[in-house]
């Protein structure tokens, strides 16, 4: 908007990460020389504010597209103005820890009792692209861009946080591709890290900006996207510049649309996926009988991180 003043503290995990943060912009373009982002390094933060601020950079026109910037501190302050008279597309940030150091610990640990192992995946095709294949990080982004986008691409990636172990979302914070470029958004059968295509569910297939903010749900935990550009140019279609996406782990391992469990005479039944736990059928406490029902009839699926690495 016109006459714009806004700020924005980016701190992960508070800043509590001594490591540091980055942050990227994935999409730049302002009014040159007129509208303006300028990015702070906080010391701290006081009661929610940013405090002990030193200036990192400012930038206009185009000067921040694909640029990150790095805090030691782990906190960024980011301060744009606009003026009254033009206004262009705006900017896209991607932040997040330098490592991220506080996700690592939920991520399950490769073994060979695993029937499949990262390394024996097969290449992703990439053509055209600026890098593709599987990411397994509990939660992250990627960005498919460079200024615009090579005509003729062929590129897949594999997103899968944790492994699949839980269900997972895939969110675009950018989306520009021109009507005759798609990008096919595929959930991938359980366990199915290969992503074969007799397998795979398309869950949406996007162009132009129809991507832009939107969310979709793998109930699998795993995705496949697939971009395809085509070979000819228009020449009165400006380029566009391609899209950016987040990924997550969903803290929830249920799908919502699993069949309800036979549960006659019980406590209660469930789906277990976590990786590890238990359950009790009447065990008997202090002052009680504990005495389980006559003529129970239940069932329980145990599926610790949903069956990928065998279970006892």
């Amino acid at each position: 908007a016109a006459n714009s003043d806004c700020q924005w503290i980016v701190a992960p995990n508070y800043g509590v990460n001594a490591q540091g943060a980055t942050l990227t912009f994935t999409g730049f373009v302002t009014e040159e020389g007129e509208d303006f982002v300028t990015i702070y390094e906080c010391t701290d933060l006081d009661a929610g504010a940013c405090s002990g601020t030193t200036a990192k950079e400012t930038l206009s026109g185009t000067q921040g597209r694909g640029q990150t910037y790095r805090s030691e501190t782990g906190i960024f302050l980011v301060h744009f103005t606009s003026d009254a008279i033009f206004q262009d597309e705006g900017f896209v940030g991607v932040y997040a820890e330098d490592p991220l150091a506080d996700l690592t610990y939920a991520l399950p640990v490769p073994t060979e009792a695993l029937d499949w192992h990262p390394t024996k995946l097969p290449t992703l095709p990439c053509k055209g692209c600026t890098g593709c294949g599987y990411m397994f990080d509990m939660a992250g982004a990627f960005v498919e861009r460079a200024g615009t986008y090579a005509r003729g691409s062929d590129c897949k990636w594999v997103l899968a946080p944790s492994y699949g172990r839980h269900r997972s979302s895939l969110t675009f914070i950018d989306f520009d591709t021109l009507a005759t470029d798609s990008v096919v958004v595929y959930q991938c059968a359980a366990t199915d890290l290969e992503c074969h295509p007799d397998n795979n569910t398309a869950i949406i297939s996007l162009s132009g900006t129809e991507g832009r903010d939107q969310t979709y749900t793998s109930h699998s935990g795993i995705f496949m996207v697939h971009f395809t550009s085509d070979v000819g140019t228009n020449d009165h279609d400006p380029a566009r510049e391609g899209f950016a996406i987040t990924y997550m782990e969903d803290p929830d391992p249920i799908p919502s649309d699993l069949p309800e469990l036979l549960c006659q005479g019980c406590d209660g039944c469930a789906y277990l996926f976590e990786p590890s736990g238990s359950f009790t059928e009447k065990v008997a406490y202090p002052g009680t009988h504990g005495y389980y029902s006559t003529y129970s009839d239940c069932r329980w699926v145990v599926s610790p991180s949903r069956g990928v690495n065998g279970a006892k």
